[in-house]
C-alpha cells in the first residue's frame, strides 16, 4: 500500500486495541491483546503495568502486520486510554506501583475525605470526584516504600505514551481531557491549581506537565521500534481519555446531538462552548481534545455492560437450559413500567452524582413478576438515567437526537425504550469502536497532516437504525420517573453509612 497512515491505540479496561488508518479514515489493519486486573481480595483490582505495555506493543505489531504498510508511511501514533486511575513512575519513567482504577476501592477513605471540599474542587476542575488525587494520597499512606521511589503519578494514557517515546519522569505528561478525574487542576486555564494541591494535600511536584491532546510528546524509542515494527522516531502524540475519543470518533459532538456510549461504563455527553461546572454534581465538564469547546459528560451506570452480563449469567442462565437468554426477547414480553417493578442499576456505586457506597436492586417485586419484568426494568433504568442526565444538561429541544454506539447499541428493544422514556429520537450507530479512529486522526492532526476530524468521522459513523418515541408510552414513562427517582434515593440512603 502507498500513502500516509496513522496508528490509534485504545487502552481499555480489558484489552489494548490498535488500528492503522489511512488519513481518510479507512481502516487497513487492527490488532488486539487482552488483559485483566488481578483481584486477589475484595476491593483490590491491580493491573500489571508490564502486562499493559506488552499488550499495547503486541497489538501495534499485529495491526501493522495486517495492514501491510511500510513503517516509513506512518506519520504518527496516539493513544486514548481509560481515565480514572493512576500509577507511579520513578526517575527513569519505570513503574513503581500497579495501575489501579475505581475498581480498586482501597482509596475510598481518602476520596471521602477529599469530598469535603467537593464544591471547591468542582468549581476549578469541572468535577467533584478527585479520584487520582485520592489514589496518590492512599499510596502515600499504604505503600510508603513505593511512594518514596515515585517521582510522578500518571494516568494510563500518560504511562503508555511515555513508554512508547521512552520518556523520563520529568518528561511525563497528561492531557486536558482527563484532568476532571485528577481533581487538582484549574481546568479552564489548563494548569495545576496551587489552591487544590494545598487543600487536598497532594504535592504538585508529583504531577506531570499538562499538554494539549495534539502535542507531539516524543518519538518512538529504539526498543519499542524493535518490538512493534514502527520506525524509531515516529512522532508520539499526547492523545486523550477514552470517552472523549469515543465521542469524537462517533461524531456525536455536534449541534442537536447527545452521545450515548453504551459500553462497560455507559456515559452520555454533548458539546458546549463554555466551562460551566454543575453545582449539583450531575455531570462533569470536560475540555474537548480538539478545538476550544467542552463536553457535558454524565456517567449513567458504572459497569453497565457488566450488569447485563451478570444478569444473563448469574440470574437468567437457568431459564433456557444453559443457553444464554435472549434479554431483548424477555424485556419485550413485559409492558412499559414492568408492572410496577423498578431496578436501580448502580451495582458498583453511582457515577452522577458520585455516591460510591450505593448498590443496586429491585423494588416493588411481587409474585406476579417474572424474568420478563426483571429484564425490562433493567433496560428502563438506564433510559431513566439518560432522561435525568438530559434534564441536568439543560434539557433538549425537539430537534435533538440521541446517538448511541457500542455493544449495547445493538439492542433494538433498549433503543426503543430510550426513545420512549426521553421523548427523543434514538439513532443507533451499531457496535462500533470509534475511539481508535479518533486517536489515529488526533495523531495526524498533531503532526500537521490533517486539519480536522469532522469530514473523516462523518463518513465512518453512519446511523444504522433510528427509533421514534411513541407518544403514549412516553406519557406512561413520564409519570414513572418520579417512582424511579424515589427508588434511587432509597438505595442511596440504605447504603449511606459505611
Amino acid at each position: 500500500m502507498t500513502g500516509k497512515y496513522a496508528v490509534g491505540v485504545d487502552v481499555g479496561g480489558s484489552s489494548a486495541k490498535s488500528a492503522v488508518y489511512g488519513l481518510n479514515g479507512k481502516l487497513v489493519g487492527r490488532g488486539s491483546r487482552a488483559y485483566q486486573p488481578a483481584q486477589p481480595a475484595p476491593g483490590v483490582a491491580e493491573y500489571d503495568p508490564t502486562e499493559l505495555r506488552d499488550a499495547v506493543e503486541g497489538s501495534i505489531q499485529d495491526a501493522l502486520r495486517r495492514a501491510e504498510v511500510p513503517a516509513a508511511a506512518v506519520v504518527g501514533v496516539c493513544c486514548d486510554a481509560m481515565i480514572s486511575g493512576t500509577l507511579g513512575l520513578d526517575e527513569r519513567g519505570q513503574p513503581t506501583t500497579p495501575y489501579t482504577t475505581t475498581l480498586d476501592t482501597r482509596f475510598n477513605n481518602e476520596l471521602q475525605r477529599m469530598r469535603t471540599h467537593e464544591k471547591q474542587v468542582r468549581a476549578l476542575t469541572g468535577s467533584g470526584s478527585p479520584v487520582v488525587a485520592a489514589k496518590i494520597a492512599w499510596h502515600r499512606l499504604a505503600d510508603t516504600d513505593s511512594f518514596a521511589r515515585t517521582r510522578v503519578f500518571v494516568t494510563a494514557g500518560g504511562f503508555i505514551g511515555g513508554h512508547l517515546a521512552g520518556l523520563t519522569a520529568e518528561e511525563s505528561f497528561i492531557d486536558p481531557t482527563v484532568l476532571w478525574a485528577v481533581g487538582l487542576s484549574d481546568t479552564a486555564a489548563s494548569t495545576w491549581s496551587s489552591e487544590l494541591t494545598s487543600v487536598l494535600d497532594v504535592p504538585m511536584d508529583l504531577l506531570p506537565r499538562i499538554v494539549p491532546s495534539t502535542t507531539v510528546v516524543g518519538g518512538i524509542s529504539l526498543d519499542v521500534s524493535r518490538r512493534t515494527g514502527l520506525r524509531a522516531g515516529t512522532p508520539v502524540v499526547a492523545g486523550c481519555g477514552d470517552q472523549m475519543a469515543g465521542f469524537l470518533g462517533a461524531g456525536v459532538l455536534r449541534s442537536h446531538v447527545i452521545g450515548d456510549s453504551v459500553g462497560t461504563y455507559e456515559v452520555v455527553g454533548r458539546r458546549v462552548t463554555e466551562f460551566a461546572p454543575d453545582d449539583e454534581g450531575l455531570f462533569d465538564i470536560v475540555p474537548s481534545a480538539v478545538g476550544s469547546d467542552y463536553v457535558q459528560q454524565a456517567v449513567i451506570a458504572i459497569g453497565g455492560g457488566f450488569t447485563r452480563e451478570w444478569f444473563a449469567r448469574r440470574i437468567a442462565s437457568g431459564w433456557s437450559q444453559g443457553v444464554d437468554p435472549d434479554l431483548d426477547a424477555l424485556a419485550e414480553g413485559a409492558p412499559p413500567g414492568a408492572e410496577g417493578l423498578v431496578f436501580v442499576p448502580h451495582l458498583a456505586g453511582q457515577g452522577m452524582p458520585s455516591r460510591p457506597w450505593m448498590r443496586g436492586g429491585w423494588l416493588g417485586l411481587s409474585w406476579d413478576h417474572d424474568g420478563r419484568h426483571l429484564a425490562r426494568s433493567m433496560l428502563e433504568s438506564i433510559a431513566f438515567e439518560i432522561a435525568e442526565a438530559v434534564d441536568a444538561f439543560g434539557g433538549a429541544d425537539r430537534d435533538t437526537r440521541i446517538w448511541g454506539y457500542g455493544g449495547g447499541a445493538r439492542s433494538a428493544v433498549a433503543g426503543q425504550i430510550k426513545a420512549d422514556v426521553t421523548g427523543l429520537r434514538f439513532a443507533s450507530l451499531g457496535d462500533i469502536a470509534p475511539a481508535s479512529l479518533a486517536a489515529a486522526m488526533i495523531a495526524a492532526m498533531g503532526t500537521g497532516e490533517l486539519d480536522s476530524l469532522d469530514d473523516v468521522v462523518v463518513s465512518h459513523a453512519p446511523v444504522t437504525r433510528e427509533f421514534v418515541p411513541d407518544a403514549r408510552r412516553h406519557e406512561i414513562y413520564r409519570s414513572l420517573r418520579r417512582d424511579y427517582r424515589a427508588a434511587v434515593e432509597l438505595a442511596a440512603s440504605f447504603r449511606a453509612t459505611p
